[in-house]
């Protein structure tokens, strides 16, 4: 008797669906960007993300999901379509931004939470005007700012950073405290966030405006622009901000819409972690706990 012919499979019929939808899908984010999560449910072995622009990243894209980041807008309101696509199946996703608001830095949610986190103090400091300063970080044997911590005056203005017996040394982030007031010689510049020495702005450093928006990325030397300022380059990818994160809030430098560079994790708890951020991931810092518990590294 003849061998029995083998059976080929029958080819399966490929379904997609992006949130539910199999045709097509609709997301917004307001001016400031920020990040989606999009649940995707299919079962061929794969599937694409196609015709993302230029300030929109995809991020931990899974089997069953992926992250769309879009960073800050500070022009008009804008959109795009992109697609996701399985086999022969596509959906399409209208994603539309509105144009920048306005908002200014110091009436962000970051406000009421760092608050939160100098509510107990390591340290308070009387001003000349007999008003207390505050600071919660690090200290040496002899009592001095040494390491990281924050510093916040009683007229708003903050520094977050490096100290060295006292002084602000390393790297630090300073926040003006006022909208008439500005860091240095540095006209319409509301935050500085870059190297010090000996208590000045000094090496790289980089200004932004009261909306987060770079106005010059360079040298610095004895708290002044060592380049033309403001400065010339093509800067929007790069911004301050500040970023809803689960548990918290991110606040600090961003690269297109995603933590990167200098920055602090402002926690619901009222604790906190400062330093550096690389893609999102936190990259060497120190941990303010709520309360009077020990800072720690």
């Amino acid at each position: 008797m003849a061998a029995a012919e083998e059976m080929a499979p029958r080819p399966q019929n490929i379904y997609l669906y992006v949130d539910s939808n199999a045709t097509e899908s609709s997301s917004s984010f307001d001016a400031a960007g920020g990040r989606e999560i999009f649940f995707v449910d299919t079962n061929a072995s794969d599937y694409s993300v196609t015709g993302l622009p230029s300030w929109c990243i995809l991020e931990n894209k899974s089997r069953t999901s992926f992250i769309l980041v879009c960073s800050a807008n500070d022009g008009e309101a804008r959109s795009f379509v992109f697609h996701v696509t399985a086999g022969s199946k596509t959906v399409k996703i209208n994603v539309s931004q509105a144009e920048t608001a306005g908002v200014e830095l110091s009436s962000t949610g970051w406000v009421a939470a760092l608050e939160k986190v100098l509510g107990n103090v390591t340290k308070t400091y009387k001003n000349a005007d007999g008003n207390a300063d505050r600071f919660k970080g690090e200290l040496n044997s002899a009592g001095k700012r040494h390491g990281f911590g924050i510093y916040k005056w009683y007229d708003g203005s903050c520094y977050l950073g490096q100290y060295d017996n006292g002084t602000r040394s390393g790297e630090g982030i300073y926040l003006v405290g006022g909208s008439s007031f500005q860091f240095g010689a540095c006209e319409g510049c509301m935050v500085y966030v870059g190297g010090y020495s000996a208590g000045k702005a000094s090496g790289n450093g980089t200004c932004y405006d009261e909306y987060g928006r770079a106005l010059y990325r360079g040298r610095f030397s004895a708290g002044a622009p060592s380049d033309l300022y403001p400065g010339k380059g093509d800067y929007s990818d790069y911004r301050f901000e500040w970023i809803p994160m689960e548990g918290g809030v991110y606040f600090g430098e961003t690269f297109r819409g995603v933590a990167s560079g200098l920055g602090i994790f402002l926690a619901d708890d009222g604790s906190a972690w400062l330093g550096h951020f690389k893609n999102g991931i936190r990259d060497g810092g120190i941990s303010l706990p709520y309360g009077s518990g020990k800072v720690s590294r």
